[in-house]
């Protein structure tokens, strides 16, 4: 249910109103729970290694099984699903102009507007890693930054002949401004997000750079938000 002149509070908010970009700390209970799922789903990934490739989203588009790279949330994902909804309420009172996209053909009235999560999975990233340029399908979506196994100094000087080398271990989202011209934000991902959720409109472009001085995982769990009518 979305309820109005509700909203819920949540420590170390950002909020970008250019681009609907929210951010904050997940609750710490449930986070612990995801991050045991998480961690638990290692073992599997490890063996399928050597079919890994270093564009994850080309990966997913392959007929490869899916539970060689992602795995989902088991034990923490009721209570990760509740606490998503709380979250997904406090960034429509965030962004009022989010009501409109609600109304689609068969709700009229923000009041017949429920919104429920559509898919949930956990990321596994190795060492030099990528996901391209993609948006997701929803309403919103969002991702958890679980475990980052470096620092940002860590990435500092890494690949010092790459094009892209300023933007090492980053979380890029890619909007055009209002004359049309193409604008970034990136998000310098480092250790310090462990615990971290941001939440952004399902369209909106976005891409996750490599990371290098680690031989660790990084990890998030990702999902879409959509809306029905109740």
């Amino acid at each position: 249910m979305l309820l109005k002149g509700n909203k819920p509070q949540y420590n170390n908010e950002l909020i970008d109103y250019q681009t609907g970009i929210y951010m904050a700390d997940l609750n710490p209970f449930v986070f612990q729970m995801l991050k045991k799922d998480a961690i638990g789903g290692i073992d599997k990934i490890v063996e399928s290694s050597g079919k890994r490739k270093h564009d994850l989203l080309k990966m997913f588009e392959d007929d490869i099984p899916k539970e060689l790279f992602f795995t989902e949330p088991t034990t923490s994902r009721k209570a990760f699903e509740a606490e998503l909804l709380k979250l997904s309420q406090t960034y429509i009172e965030t962004f009022p102009d989010i009501e409109a996209e609600l109304l689609i053909s068969d709700i009229d009235e923000f009041s017949q507007a429920e919104l429920y999560v559509e898919r949930l999975w956990i990321n596994y990233q190795r060492p030099t890693e990528f996901l391209p340029l993609h948006l997701h399908t929803g309403l919103l979506s969002f991702v958890v930054w679980t475990q980052v196994p470096y620092s940002f100094d860590d990435q500092l000087g890494m690949q010092a002949y790459s094009a892209s080398k300023d933007r090492v271990g980053k979380f890029e989202f890619v909007f055009s401004n209002s004359l049309g011209a193409i604008r970034t934000l990136d998000l310098p991902v480092d250790k310090s997000f462990e615990g971290r959720i941001c939440v952004f409109p399902a369209k909106m472009y976005h891409q996750v750079y490599p990371f290098y001085q680690s031989d660790d995982f990084r990890i998030t769990v990702s999902g879409n938000i959509r809306v029905r009518k109740k």
